[in-house]
């Protein structure tokens, strides 16, 4: 039998509805949707692997320093994109980390919206989740 631990969070009420109207009820969609959060995410980063250099990870992660993570928004692909450009144009990211903008935006082009979503999250972690805040080791994680 697998072990399990309790832990407890809050969610909105119109996502509680939403998770009431897909699953059993709240509780057994919002524990199947934890437990597949961590695999689903492991296996999207192994995809984009060997997909972006590591100054454009630089860029990427430079572009989420300050902005609030929002799930629902990170899904799209178009935001991404959208967000990278802007960056790119008015704070010239890609100058300062020196990466073709155009390529960029085009690789980010042909994600999927999971991938556009745990790109977006795994850069957002390391402002708000990563303890060492050693960007070099940051990336290298997810390349290697």
């Amino acid at each position: 039998m697998k072990k399990t631990r309790q832990v407890s969070f809050k969610i909105t009420g119109s996502l509680a509805g939403s998770l009431a109207q897909v699953g059993k009820n709240v509780n057994w969609t919002a524990n199947r949707a934890t437990d597949s959060w961590y695999y689903l995410k492991k296996a999207t980063l192994l995809e984009l692997k060997n997909k972006f250099a590591k100054n454009e990870l630089k860029g990427i992660i430079a572009r989420m320093n300050g902005l609030i993570f929002e799930p629902k928004m990170s899904v799209s692909v178009e935001i991404l994109k959208a967000g990278m450009s802007d960056a790119c144009e008015l704070d010239h990211i890609d100058e300062q980390f020196e990466f073709s903008a155009e390529e960029l935006i085009a690789k980010i082009g042909t994600l999927t919206s999971a991938q556009a979503f745990f790109l977006a999250e795994w850069a957002d972690c390391f402002w708000t989740a990563n303890k060492k805040k050693d960007l070099d080791a940051y990336i290298e994680e997810l390349l290697s």
